[in-house]
């Protein structure tokens, strides 16, 4: 058994998720292990598949939303030293909201339940830490990936933009800069008491590319029952393989808004399970993308949405975009025969 992590680690089980996907893949081999940094992770490796996750919590999650901003105070500070931006603006880029198409109109309507279906959902590529980092950041599991030509510390190939060694540091400046768009957005710019009163923006949180889910965005996100969510790794992700944590979707929710429909009794009175992660069908080159399909309860209601997560085929070229397509035909193939299950259960759109 490897030696216990340095007592400044919290050991933190990674957040297993009782459903499991439909593609299943050939015996996992389950492993523990410490990376270069004393900090242990959970590896799952099978021959078609390298899961590496990890098994603690950074320890600058900070202990209350007060702490928290001054976090992400802290990062524009560091931003406003480096003048990276034009007039050394460390504001979040301005964000326009489209009005819902939805039949219900909270404004026009005196129906609780109709105002209940109003909901706001942010969906965004996190970019992965390992798939951004620099020559000075340190991989701290093996790289594996040596024959592949890919050149190590480039930054993700994005070189062009002004100092990405200041932009693209996860740890000082990036990690807390999406906090700051995930929970508070133009609140952000409040000060005194108010701003650490603030609630968290956004009902959804539909996010790609995470590769520091157990150490980071987990503890804090679902810290206190704000949200609750599920994430699902890629079976091979590239930053495993340059030596980094897997990468992969995660899907959060408001618990004083949702409640996940977790499990359902059918007709011949078996408990069954609703939610559904996983791998694409198809081969090789469709397996490694992945999605979560999950059925919310708004509480207070009857009624109940279907919410997906996914990341699908990444790269242009006609063969990558059929990968593509077939990828979101089969996800909406599966949320709609997840609806039309949860409708034969009694519950309404």
């Amino acid at each position: 058994a490897p030696p216990p992590p340095p007592p400044h680690y919290h050991h933190y089980p990674p957040h297993h998720h009782p459903h499991h996907p439909h593609h299943s893949f050939s015996t996992m081999e389950v492993t523990n292990g410490l990376d270069r940094f004393g900090r242990p992770y959970v590896e799952q490796k099978s021959s078609e598949s390298l899961i590496r996750v990890q098994n603690y919590v950074d320890e600058d999650i900070p202990s209350d939303r007060a702490q928290l901003w001054s976090k992400i105070i802290e990062a524009r500070k560091v931003l406003a030293n480096h003048n990276v931006e034009e007039g050394n603006n460390v504001e979040l880029y301005p964000r326009s909201w489209t009005p819902s198409s939805s039949q219900y109109n909270v404004n026009d309507s005196d129906d609780d339940s109709d105002s209940a279906a109003y909901f706001t959902v942010a969906q965004f590529n996190t970019l992965a830490k390992g798939l951004s980092s620099g020559p000075n950041n340190l991989f701290p599991t093996p790289f594996l990936d040596t024959d592949s030509g890919f050149h190590y510390g480039n930054y993700g190939g994005f070189t062009e933009l002004t100092k990405p060694e200041v932009i693209l540091d996860f740890d000082r400046l990036r990690k807390w800069r999406l906090l700051e768009v995930m929970l508070g957005g133009d609140d952000a710019c409040m000060t005194g008491d108010d701003r650490f009163k603030s609630p968290a923006l956004f009902d959804i949180l539909a996010l790609e590319e995470v590769d520091e889910y157990h150490s980071f965005f987990e503890p804090i996100l679902v810290k206190d029952g704000c949200y609750d969510g599920i994430y699902q790794p890629k079976p091979y992700s590239p930053c495993v393989r340059f030596g980094w944590y897997s990468d992969g979707v995660a899907l959060l929710w408001k618990t004083e808004k949702f409640k996940v429909i977790d499990e359902c009794i059918d007709v011949d009175g078996n408990s069954k399970t609703l939610v559904a992660k996983g791998s694409f069908e198809g081969g090789a080159a469709y397996r490694n993308q992945v999605y979560i399909i999950v059925p919310l309860q708004i509480k207070g209601t009857d009624k109940c949405i279907v919410v997906a997560a996914t990341h699908l085929k990444a790269k242009g070229g006609a063969t990558n975009e059929q990968i593509r397509q077939s990828q979101a035909l089969e996800l909406r193939r599966r949320s709609e025969q997840m609806a039309d299950e949860l409708k034969e259960l009694g519950w309404t759109e």
